[in-house]
């Protein structure tokens, strides 16, 4: 059995940028750098969590968050309730925000193309309750 041993200095965050990018900037720089957030929402008790974790931990002032909702139920409100949820969160919070919403079966797949399209630093989202056999998609299925 192996053991995980923690690295004696954590490791430095990244913006996802390529370091080329950032010059000669000096890490206090960097962190000020706006990042693009996407937080793929739903209706659960995980996602929520997330979210509050994720305001509390990790998004900063500077930051742009880009609500994703993904509904394989194509409906004249749907998802617009989930994405009415969180932008009031982001709005009493002063975070900038914009909003998608997909409609599309492989949950995901159209997570992972929203992403891609846009230009997303950091990607966060719940679990929805499901262990790390049942997660999987395009990033695999480690916990």
């Amino acid at each position: 059995m192996t053991m995980f041993t923690p690295s004696p200095t954590p490791p430095s965050f990244s913006t996802g940028k390529p370091p080329e990018t950032r010059g000669n900037a000096s890490p206090q720089a960097i962190a000020k750098e706006p990042r693009t957030i996407a937080f793929a929402v739903n209706n659960s008790r995980e996602t929520a969590a997330a979210f509050t974790w994720a305001t509390a931990n990790l998004i900063r002032s500077t930051d742009k968050i880009l609500l994703v909702h993904i509904s394989d139920r194509v409906s004249k409100d749907s998802g617009q309730k989930v994405l009415q949820t969180f932008a009031d969160k982001c709005t009493r919070r002063n975070l900038a925000f914009s909003t998608v919403r997909v409609h599309n079966s492989m949950t995901a797949h159209a997570i992972a193309d929203v992403c891609r399209s846009n230009p997303v630093d950091i990607c966060v989202m719940g679990s929805r309750g499901f262990g790390p056999i049942r997660r999987g998609g395009p990033w695999g299925g480690s916990a």
